[in-house]
């Protein structure tokens, strides 16, 4: 579901020999919480970048955040890069 399972592949040497095709789909990364926990942070007034979203769940308890497993989602491993 992702060039970068794609990119692992071509990387280990003993590997099959694999050629790039294209996308084939995109995934996009977004928040799901409930809109009650959304209003307590301001919503919809009030957007947040990543990194905001990160400084808020480190400085209380009002937002935690989570992620898919890395080792098996390219979604989650890119959730990490942004």
């Amino acid at each position: 579901d992702s060039a970068l399972w794609l990119d692992r592949a071509v990387s280990d040497t003993d590997s099959t020999s694999v050629t790039p095709t294209g996308n084939l789909a995109a995934t996009p990364v977004g928040v799901a919480m409930l809109p009650s926990a959304a209003r307590s942070l301001g919503w919809p007034s009030k957007t947040y970048s990543w990194a905001e979203l990160a400084a808020t769940a480190t400085e209380g308890d009002k937002l935690r955040l989570g992620t898919a497993d890395p080792a098996r989602s390219a979604p989650g491993l890119l959730a990490l890069t942004m």
